[in-house]
């Protein structure tokens, strides 16, 4: 439905255009079809990649699934939390491509009543769900003797940010993040639309918090939001930025890009990469 009222728009638009344009519109702009991870696509990497179909069991017996992508020589591995709409079936091809490219294992799960997981999904559940995949990878022999870095988008950075509260990830990557839920949705409501609305948060929205859960984090950290953002705006990356108690953060600010798509960006991998440096750099005092 989305891209059906993006065409919509698009057409619209023609009809605003000045007489004798010639646009050309193709069967591709009515097809979309899934984006998955296979191992075919991953061999065109030319990466030396393995993927793994895994299944494991939360607390509370909810069967999760995931895709596992394994290197020999992994300097590190990423956990990746998508956003509310994420499903790996039908979006986790180019976003796996972009983030297995720093020599590093990537395990992305499905949220729990999402894709392939089962279960029935609440913020709660999908925070406790992230210390139950955290706790898998640490499990792992050729996965647990590796710094851990975790990546969220959005919804996702909420489930990254309770992680790295309850668990030593070596690495916190918020992208397209909030601050609370309040701030998020006070944020969207145009200043003058204020005074004529009058919105009441559910308790468990409320309790989303990210400035609590990293006002402890001494790690790395690295804030991502697109500069277009109408989501999450710009400001309350900035906010978590000036929040975060760490030394070792950075806030990137992405030009041109909106919510969700930073990673896209010509710059995202230089960026990346030094933020990875600094995460195994600190891993490597921590051994001396």
């Amino acid at each position: 439905m989305k891209h059906t009222a993006n065409l919509v728009m698009f057409c619209v638009g023609l009809i605003l255009l000045p007489a004798c344009q010639s646009i050309s519109i193709t069967e591709k702009h009515f097809l979309y079809p899934d984006d998955s991870i296979t191992q075919e696509a991953i061999d065109t990497w030319e990466r030396q990649q393995t993927l793994e179909f895994i299944k494991l069991k939360a607390t509370d017996g909810t069967e999760l699934s995931g895709a596992l992508i394994t290197q020999p020589n992994a300097r590190f591995t990423l956990i990746y939390f998508g956003g509310n709409q994420f499903r790996l079936e039908s979006q986790g091809g180019e976003l796996a491509k972009i983030l297995s490219q720093f020599e590093n294992n990537l395990l992305i799960m499905d949220h729990r009543g999402y894709g392939m997981s089962m279960g029935l999904p609440s913020i709660s559940a999908l925070q406790t769900d992230a210390v139950d995949i955290y706790d898998y990878v640490d499990s792992q022999p050729n996965l647990a003797e590796l710094p851990i870095i975790v990546h969220g988008l959005s919804l996702g950075s909420v489930i990254a940010g309770s992680l790295a509260k309850q668990r030593p990830v070596s690495g916190l990557v918020l992208e397209g993040s909030t601050t609370t839920a309040k701030e998020m949705i006070d944020a969207r409501v145009p200043w003058y639309a204020a005074p004529f609305i009058d919105l009441t948060i559910s308790e468990e929205l409320a309790s989303v918090d990210n400035l609590a859960n990293i006002e402890h984090y001494t790690g790395e950290l690295l804030i991502m939001v697109g500069e277009n953002d109408k989501t999450t705006p710009v400001s309350l990356s900035e906010s978590l930025y000036q929040h975060a108690v760490t030394n070792t953060k950075q806030l990137f600010v992405v030009e041109g890009k909106g919510h969700g798509n930073a990673i896209k960006s010509e710059s995202f991998s230089t960026k990346y990469q030094t933020f990875v440096k600094g995460v195994l750099l600190a891993a490597e005092s921590e051994v001396l």
